[in-house]
């Protein structure tokens, strides 16, 4: 490209744009993000194609934006895609215990689409999601590219010395970094070197026209994801994988404390994961009728959940910037979360700083100690018995509104921009 034409194509604000990310569109965050970031920018008028993995397992099969899967378990790529812990449509293999034979052919198979990704879209810009080793692969294709930094590659960067060079690599050649919070820009300047100046902060953000307050029969929609609930019962709602990091065992402990408690509280749990068998047996060791697995779910049944639920529940042991509080919020359904630093703290501050306006008081606290299913269900029970979500679902919706994906979609957008 000429530098008259990449004058006008600033210009235009038009641009063609290729997102890069090791797993499926769906299932957990980063996939989520990648899928909402690239409707957005079509939604822009950008030309946009995204290169991702794809399994047995994964629903997504059309889109706005063009679609490049690396297809895993068909006869080429005959094992699934690797992670970095834990994928609720993934299996146990990591990148840890991969092996070179299947390592060299995951590498192939994702230079490959790539490479034919990059022939279709021609792409001004190419944005990789996780500083991981697919950041190395693009760095050789002379096109610039941004990475964003989704928090569970950190781990896997300490946790598998082999990939480190790679990584370096990939990370010291992208235009930018992209983090989500200023916890991981701190965390990526340590870590991995990077120039403070070359790391751009842009938070997640979510689809507040597709997450709203619907007018639902409560009891309709429950019974339709076959949950039966008696007389009064309030209903606290997790959304996530089940997996260590995400602290949903503590939750299901908290259901034990409710039990005991004799609280008018249903636990449902949607998602899947490595913990799902052990979770599921605690479930009948106790015989805990106040909590249920109801699996993986779509988006409009997790639409509707928000809806039913009285209170969402983020039990997590580490988190970047999750998108459930918000799209919690966007519904008009209030939640608590554990005590970490992040992203995670910076959206309950903000719902905690809207309550104690909206109620003239000066302490309110909607956190619990991280790790304990005492203090876990100590405030479930609390939370409920104040009825936030009733009193308070309109102006809950309205703090929604300042983690919008409008929001994000231009931030990032300007970015791409200022790159070329």
């Amino acid at each position: 490209m000429t530098k008259l034409e990449k004058i006008k194509k600033i210009a235009s604000g038009k641009l063609k744009i290729l997102q890069v990310i090791h797993f499926p569109l769906e299932g957990a965050g980063a996939g989520h993000y990648v899928h909402n970031l690239s409707t957005g920018l079509v939604k822009e008028g950008h030309k946009v194609g995204v290169v991702y993995a794809q399994s047995p397992k994964c629903t997504r099969k059309t889109s706005t934006y063009e679609m490049f899967p690396v297809d895993f378990e068909n006869d080429c790529l005959n094992f699934p895609f690797p992670v970095f812990e834990s994928h609720p449509l993934g299996s146990d293999l990591t990148f840890g215990s991969i092996g070179e034979n299947k390592y060299n052919r995951y590498v192939e198979s994702f230079e490959k689409e790539l490479d034919r990704a990059i022939e279709e879209i021609n792409p001004d810009i190419i944005n990789v999601h996780h500083g991981w080793i697919l950041s190395e692969i693009v760095s050789r294709k002379g096109i610039p590219y941004f990475i964003t930094l989704h928090g569970t590659e950190a781990k896997a960067f300490d946790k598998y010395s082999e990939y480190r060079d790679r990584v370096l690599k990939g990370i010291k050649g992208a235009s930018g970094i992209i983090a989500l919070t200023e916890d991981q820009k701190e965390n990526a300047i340590s870590k991995y070197g990077v120039n403070p100046e070359n790391c751009n902060i842009i938070t997640s953000g979510v689809d507040t026209d597709f997450f709203y307050p619907r007018n639902i029969r409560k009891e309709e929609i429950l019974l339709q994801n076959g949950v039966q609930t008696k007389e009064g019962e309030l209903i606290a709602l997790y959304v996530g994988r089940l997996a260590e990091v995400k602290g949903v065992e503590y939750l299901v402990d908290s259901a034990i404390k409710l039990k005991m408690q004799n609280k008018n509280v249903k636990i449902l749990i949607v998602g899947d994961g490595i913990l799902k068998d052990k979770l599921m047996e605690i479930k009948r060791k106790h015989d805990l009728y106040n909590l249920e697995f109801l699996g993986l779910k779509g988006s409009i049944q997790i639409l509707d959940l928000y809806n039913a639920a009285d209170l969402v529940v983020v039990p997590s042991q580490s988190e970047c910037f999750p998108l459930v509080p918000a799209e919690a919020m966007a519904c008009g359904t209030p939640f608590v979360a554990s005590n970490i630093p992040g992203g995670l703290n910076y959206q309950i501050t903000k719902l905690e700083d809207l309550l104690k306006e909206e109620q003239s008081v000066n302490e309110i606290s909607l956190s619990f100690q991280v790790g304990d299913p005492e203090s876990l269900a100590s405030k479930i029970g609390e939370v409920l018995d104040m009825d936030l979500k009733k009193n308070f679902k309109e102006s809950i919706r309205e703090l929604s509104i300042s983690f919008s994906l409008s929001d994000m979609v231009m931030s990032t957008g300007n970015l791409y921009s200022g790159a070329i």
